[in-house]
């Protein structure tokens, strides 16, 4: 049975398969830290980094932290939160956000960053803009899901998509 770094057992947590790596210090740390390598190493220049989620948020937050970046949360809904709004954080008049997000799948999560960002900055009589400059994954990044969005991805992501290698990071 595998204990974390102060001896208490992992089976002591209640967590679901997916967020049981966030449970693990020793991990989680090396991943932000990977992943601010990542990011640094890229040259991408940004204001905030946009997450979605419980998993996004326990990313983005300390990381956030470790590069002097404010963080913007879109909420999956405001239903049962205390907010009514579906994006919170820094929003400036003219904005450029990297997304911080644990692996492409259907490329739901980067749609939704985008076009909830785009709809608080739609074009109004302060000319506010938004630009989303790069994409940084967490767990894998598999190519193929790049050619299956490019399209989307090529319009809206004005800069890379990185991710750690399958080898790196917070596992399933």
């Amino acid at each position: 049975m595998s204990s974390n770094k102060n001896g208490i057992p992992m089976s002591a947590y209640i967590t679901s398969g997916y967020l049981h790596s966030f449970f693990e210090p020793d991990k989680m740390i090396k991943t932000i830290t990977d992943l601010r390598q990542t990011i640094a190493a890229s040259g991408v220049k940004f204001d905030a980094i946009a997450c979605r989620g419980m998993s996004g948020l326990l990313v983005s937050s300390p990381l956030g932290m470790m590069m002097e970046k404010p963080v913007i949360v879109v909420r999956k809904g405001t239903s049962g939160t205390h907010s009514g709004s579906n994006v919170e954080g820094y929003l400036p008049v003219h904005l450029k956000y990297i997304i911080v997000d644990d692996f492409v799948e259907t490329g739901a999560t980067i749609r939704t960053i985008i076009r909830r960002i785009g709809e608080y900055y739609r074009p109004d009589f302060f000319r506010k803009t938004a630009k989303c400059v790069g994409v940084f994954l967490y767990k894998t990044y598999d190519p193929d899901d790049y050619y299956r969005y490019q399209g989307y991805l090529k319009k809206n992501v004005h800069g890379p998509i990185q991710g750690l290698s399958q080898f790196q990071g917070l596992s399933h």
